[in-house]
């Protein structure tokens, strides 16, 4: 299972809502994870069995790079889990 336990460099989350989505409706309350996406795949290419690759390199991801410190910090009235 591959998950981000951090990140650097990079917005760990993307914000999508005002975007449409693929019918045209604008989204409401999306963002993506995009650490924890990248991981997952990264987690995949590294296989789980005795074809474990030690590191995997991705390319095109193309997050929006700079400095998010607070960017995970989400407020009790948007936060859906508490």
């Amino acid at each position: 299972m591959g998950f981000a336990i951090g990140s650097a460099g990079f917005e760990p989350l993307c914000d999508m809502i005002g975007h449409n989505d693929r019918h045209g409706k604008p989204l409401e309350i999306t963002k993506v994870a995009v650490a924890d996406e990248l991981a997952a795949a990264a987690s995949y290419m590294m296989g789980q069995a005795d074809e474990s690759q030690p590191v995997i390199i991705i390319r095109g991801a193309n997050p929006k790079l700079g400095q998010y410190p607070s960017s995970l910090l989400i407020r009790k009235q948007g936060d859906l889990f508490r």
